[in-house]
This record gives structure tokens, C-alpha cells and sequence, in this order.
């Protein structure tokens, strides 16, 4: 009763007391007064009881007794909360130390720097939402002068997401370099998260290859937006989509077959690939970044690649105006210089 409804209690005569003159341990353990106190301070609820008992007949408790024994109650549950709340402060305090680790893990397993290529440019923009993020890009350099692109997008957020994106980065180093093309690269990947029993997760993905000698660019896309190219003339086109497969994890059958497109490059042509945590930036207002806005502001952005990376991300932080994003924002934008 003390614990449901936080008043203490006092029963001078507990056996012969109305509310509990039928309790069947007042009457075996032959108790005769009885205090009873929460441990708890006004406002809160009850962590606990102290009780105390006499069998002696001779003395009562009483409201003065009561009164001391609610002081060392008081008391004992200021202790209590105090000792909670220090814990409570070292165990957050090891998570956010266990997730800076794993964030700086995590940013091992993206690219220190951006590729230098002679006749390119290339810029990449990552932030994850939290600590740690699902979103992932990679730069790899493949033999006969070649340069494996990739950008994911992880379902989910947080730790899971990220473990499964440290994954992802190691498969699809492994297939970039052992595949014989962007097709099989993306089916070897997708076989890999397949047979790992990752029901519940699955992966969009761009996957490409720039051959530099050649000035062509090979895409596979698993389900992921399209790649935005912009022409010299500043035409916007959207490529890769009407080849687009499923996401990484999806297909019932493990080797599914990706289709690959290949697209030239001509001088002055610029990509962007992006997640949508980019088209879904939201502002104070909640509105949404959007594709239309996105299109716009690659398309007035300069013409060197570098250049136009960092204007379009400029936009979406002017767009949010410092509003707490909830997915991570993910941007690569590369292309051949004039």
C-alpha cells in the first residue's frame, strides 16, 4: 500500500488495527507496531520501502517515531537517487566514449582524400546524422588506369547500419578488384550480403567505373537514385534509371543480374550522386530540400567539379538554416574538366 500510493504508514496496534487485523504474517511473526516509509522524496515514486517492526508490548510506535524514521527515509533516498544518477552518468558516459570510437572507425573506412586525376575533378561531401551513419563512398583504383566510384545507402540508422556499412566497404573493395566488370562487381556484393542473413537490411548503391584513358563512364544502379549529369551547355540529365535494379539484399535469387550502362564524357561534363538524406534535407518549416531545388543549384553551380560540389552543399545548409538533419547526407560530384 506504501509503495502504490507513497504515504507512510503507522499502525500502533497493528493486531488489532482494522486494515490488517486479519494479515496472517502480523499474526505469525506476533508483531504489534509497525512503521512503514517510502523512500522516495515528494515528487517521486517510490524506489523502495523501510519498515520497522516490535514485537515488544510494552512500547508503541508512535508519530514522533514516524517522524524520524520519514527523515532517515528522506535521506537514504537522496543517497539512492545520487548513486543512480552516477551511474547513470558513467554508463553514458562509456557509450558516447564507444561511439566516438566506432565513428572514427567508421570514417576509416571512407576515403582520406579525393582522387587526383589529371583532366578531373572530384569532390565528397559525408555527415552522418548521429554518431554513426549508414550512408558510404569509395574511391578505388583499378588496373589499366581505371577508377571504381560508389556511393550506398544503408536502410536504417545507427549502429546496424553502420556495422553493415563497414561490410559493404570491404565487399565491395573485394569485388571491384577481383570482378571483370561493374556488373558482376555489383552481383558479387549482392550474393555476399545475401548469404551473410541480413533479412532485415538491404542497400541501394551506384556503383561505377571511369576509364580515364578512355573518358567513359560504366554504371550500375541497385536501386538507387540517378546519376545527375550536366553538360557543358548546362543541360541536367538523369541517367542510370531506366536500368536500375533492385537494392543490394533484395532478390530472392542471390545472383541476380545487374544491367550496366556506359556513358561518355565529354569535356566540361559533371556528375552528382547523392543519398537522399540531400533531396530530403528539411529546414525549421519542415519543408523538403527537393529534387527541383537540387537540379537548380547544380545547375547554376561553376563549372569545375570540385567547385560545384561545395556550391550544392552550401545550398542544402543554407536551405536547413542549422536544422538537425535526421538522415545521414552523402555527396560525390566529379567530372572532366574544360
Amino acid at each position: 500500500q506504501v509503495m502504490e500510493n507513497g504515504q507512510a504508514m503507522l499502525l500502533a496496534d497493528a493486531s488489532s488495527d482494522s486494515q490488517f487485523n486479519m494479515s496472517q504474517s502480523i499474526s505469525d511473526f506476533r508483531i504489534r507496531s509497525i512503521m512503514c516509509v517510502p523512500l522516495a522524496n515528494q515528487s517521486d515514486k517510490p524506489m523502495g520501502i523501510i519498515q520497522v517492526y516490535t514485537e515488544d508490548r510494552r512500547h508503541q510506535f508512535t508519530q514522533e517515531d514516524l517522524d524520524l524514521l520519514l527523515s532517515v527515509a528522506s535521506t537514504a533516498a537522496m543517497a539512492l537517487r545520487n548513486a543512480q544518477m552516477h551511474e547513470e552518468i558513467l554508463a553514458k558516459a562509456r557509450i558516447e566514449r564507444e561511439l566516438q570510437f566506432a565513428a572514427e572507425v567508421q570514417r576509416g573506412f571512407l576515403p582520406a582524400d579525393w582522387p587526383s586525376v589529371p583532366g578531373y575533378g572530384f569532390y565528397a561531401y559525408y555527415e552522418a546524422a548521429y554518431s554513426v551513419g549508414g550512408d558510404y563512398y569509395g574511391f578505388i583504383d583499378l588496373p589499366e588506369n581505371r577508377l571504381a566510384i560508389s556511393l550506398g545507402d544503408v536502410s536504417g540508422k545507427g549502429m546496424p547500419a553502420a556495422m553493415l556499412m563497414a561490410r559493404l566497404s570491404s565487399d565491395i573493395r573485394f569485388s571491384a578488384i577481383t570482378a571483370p566488370d561493374p556488373a558482376s562487381a555489383v552481383r558479387s556484393v549482392n550474393r555476399s550480403l545475401s548469404e551473410a542473413g541480413l533479412n532485415d537490411k538491404f542497400v541501394t548503391l551506384l556503383y561505377m567505373v571511369l576509364d580515364i584513358n578512355k573518358h567513359v563512364l560504366s554504371l550500375v544502379n541497385a536501386g538507387h537514385m540517378p546519376v545527375m549529369l550536366r553538360k557543358q551547355n548546362g543541360d541536367i540529365e538523369e541517367i542510370g534509371e531506366e536500368k536500375a535494379g533492385l537494392p543490394l539484399n533484395v532478390a530472392p535469387d542471390p545472383d541476380y543480374e545487374y544491367q550496366m550502362m556506359a556513358f561518355p564524357l565529354e569535356p566540361g561534363t559533371t556528375a552528382l550522386v547523392y543519398t537522399d538524406g540531400v533531396s530530403e534535407a528539411m529546414n525549421p518549416d519542415g519543408d523538403l530540400f527537393g529534387f527541383e531545388r537540387l537540379r537548380d543549384a547544380f545547375k547554376n553551380a561553376p563549372s569545375d567539379p570540385t567547385q560545384a560540389g561545395e556550391a550544392v552543399i552550401r545550398e542544402v545548409r543554407s536551405f536547413a538554416a542549422g536544422r538537425h538533419q535526421s538522415d545521414d547526407i552523402t555527396l560525390i560530384c566529379f567530372g572532366r574538366n574544360l
